[in-house]
């Protein structure tokens, strides 16, 4: 692990910054609970993700934003549709 700031619980990963409970990842910001991905930042459940930004439960996504399950979703039905998942808040 390398260049790795105010992150926890992860399994191997570099340049990662604000990262919890993942495994595997490198260039990525603020993501949760994600596997093998690369160059993301900002989502929730990822696996096999290259360059997603705001992105919940995606699976082998590529240059992506505002999908949740792989569905592609308007920035504004995104951030509906995650408020009311309630994952982004600890209520």
């Amino acid at each position: 692990m390398a260049d790795v700031k105010s992150s926890m619980d992860l399994l191997w990963g570099t340049a990662l910054e604000a990262c919890y409970e993942c495994v595997d990842l490198h260039s990525s910001y603020k993501l949760f609970w994600c596997e093998k991905c690369t160059d993301c930042s900002e989502s929730y459940f990822l696996h096999n993700c290259n360059s997603c930004r705001n992105c919940v439960g995606c699976i082998n996504l590529v240059n992506r934003s505002y999908c949740i399950e792989n569905v592609q979703y308007t920035k504004q039905e995104y951030f509906q549709k995650l408020s009311e998942m309630k994952i982004d808040t600890t209520s």
